[in-house]
């Protein structure tokens, strides 16, 4: 009877041990200097991605002013372009010798005329 009893004590023993748990997780610990590591990373990309962001704002800037200059450009051009033809218009010889003869009344002596050439 003696084993018996102990096996029964064996049993109880097993039974009463707690299993041990797999959910214990090991706890990683973020050091100081890690911290200060990833801080900086952090401000690093915050510093670039505004350096960024101002040097793109930057060059629309420039594009937006460029092409406001080329239209401005264009149109000088064109007001240039109008201008050399009235300046060729008023510049015709015939028209000048009719000013001359009826506005002013000017007369062309045929004997002092000199003919320059080009």
């Amino acid at each position: 009877m003696s084993n018996l009893a102990y096996k029964i004590q064996q049993q109880q023993r097993y039974v009463e041990q707690p299993k041990p748990t797999s959910k214990k997780l090991f706890k990683r610990k973020v050091t100081k200097g890690e911290k200060v590591l990833w801080t900086f990373a952090l401000i690093g990309l915050l510093a670039t991605s505004v350096f960024l962001v101002s040097t793109y704002a930057s060059v629309y800037a420039l594009n937006s002013d460029i092409e406001q200059l080329r239209s401005n450009i264009d149109t000088q051009t064109k007001v240039n372009s109008e201008l050399e033809q009235q300046v060729s218009k008023l510049n015709r010889p015939d028209r000048i010798f009719n000013i001359a003869k009826n506005k002013l009344g000017m007369t062309i002596k045929e004997d002092s005329v000199k003919v320059i050439g080009k």
